[in-house]
C-alpha cells in the first residue's frame, strides 16, 4: 500500500492494521479509519488536534456501530 487518498489529498499510511484500522498523517494533520460490518468510519484531523483524539474518536464511535451490527 502507498497510502491512503481521501477526498484527492494523500496521507502516507504510519500504522494500523489492514482491514481493521488505518492511520495516515500528512505534515501536521492525519486521518484514522475504521471498518465496522457495513461501513467505514472515516475522521481527519488537522493542525493543533492531537493525533490521539481523532483515534479514540474514530474507535470508539465504529465498536459502537459494530456491536449494533452496523
Amino acid at each position: 500500500m502507498n497510502g491512503i487518498r481521501i477526498g484527492g489529498e494523500k496521507y502516507m499510511m504510519v500504522a494500523g492494521e489492514p482491514g481493521v484500522v488505518l492511520r495516515g498523517k500528512k505534515g501536521p494533520s492525519g486521518c484514522t479509519l475504521k471498518k465496522t460490518n457495513t461501513a467505514v468510519v472515516v475522521g481527519i484531523y488537522g493542525e493543533g488536534v492531537p493525533h490521539g483524539d481523532c483515534n479514540v474518536v474514530v474507535e470508539n464511535l465504529a465498536d459502537y456501530l459494530i456491536e449494533q451490527s452496523i
